[in-house]
């Protein structure tokens, strides 16, 4: 049997006006993230100010013994 054009199967929903919504939110997130480049330089930055001077003292010590740790026995069965 010989399917013709008008017979064979199809997508559920063809949208007749010829938008796609998947280019039309590709092309809405473009914009958006092109939007955001044109306007971040504009926006002001913040930054820290350290005006107080501290000081501080630490003491680092390690220990002194520094041998390896024994190897266990071996098992003997």
């Amino acid at each position: 049997m010989r399917i013709s054009r008008d017979d064979a199967p199809g997508p559920a929903h063809v949208p007749t006006d010829g938008t796609d919504r998947a280019a039309v939110a590709r092309l809405a997130v473009a914009v958006l993230l092109a939007l955001g480049v044109l306007v971040a330089p504009h926006v002001g930055t913040t930054s820290a100010e350290f005006t107080g001077v501290d000081t501080s003292v630490a003491t680092f010590t390690t220990s002194d013994d520094f041998a390896a740790v024994p190897a266990p026995e071996p098992v003997t069965p």
